[in-house]
């Protein structure tokens, strides 16, 4: 596949070839996939990596309390969770 470049009339063709020179030069700086892929994941999926606490309820203390068994079941077995 070959790159076209529509240029107005008039531009020497010089100007793009130092252009295509300085990218040339500077195309190791560009990070290539290998070089991503190396890198650790950004998003795990592994229990390992699971954050199992949840400080903001250490002190939740509900006022009613009842068994999930009492709740509304859907057609599927799934819960229906409705607010009181």
């Amino acid at each position: 596949m070959m790159a076209m470049l529509v240029t107005p009339k008039g531009v020497e063709p010089q100007i793009f070839r130092d252009i295509m020179k300085r990218a040339a030069e500077k195309a190791d700086q560009i990070p290539n996939l290998d070089s991503l892929l190396d890198e650790k994941p950004l998003v795990t999926t592994s229990l390992k990596d699971a954050v199992t606490e949840a400080p903001f309820l250490d002190d939740f203390n509900p006022k009613d309390k009842s068994p999930m068994t009492w709740l509304l079941r859907g057609s599927g077995g799934s819960f229906k969770l409705t607010r009181a």
